[in-house]
């Protein structure tokens, strides 16, 4: 079973630092005989978010997943850290500090 690895994205997110890790676990799955991971795009308002470069992602909702290894992208300082004061978000994190196996951002 390929093991999930969920990134979580917010308003101003900085695109690399959410598709750079996703396509590492991605080519990993590819070059391998296997589906190794399951990437997915997470965030606390699900739907259409907007990075600091003007692209748009579709996340999912951040309890749609459990994951294995829980990512968050980075963003320019404001939207870190209205990230930051989003309690969603961070109950989020908190829990995952406690389930996944791998805790990590950019």
């Amino acid at each position: 079973m390929p093991k999930c690895i969920a990134v979580a994205v917010f308003d101003g997110f900085q695109i690399l630092d959410a598709t750079g890790p996703a396509q590492v676990f991605a080519s990993a799955s590819a070059m391998s005989s296997k589906a190794l991971y399951d990437v997915r795009i997470v965030s606390a308002t699900p739907g259409p978010i907007r990075a600091n470069g003007g692209m748009t992602m579709l996340a999912e909702p951040l309890k749609s997943v459990r994951p294995h290894t829980a990512l968050v992208s980075g963003g320019d300082e404001a939207a870190i850290l209205a990230a930051m004061r989003d309690k969603t978000l961070i109950k989020w994190i908190r829990s995952q500090a406690k389930s996944a196996k791998r805790l990590g951002s950019v």
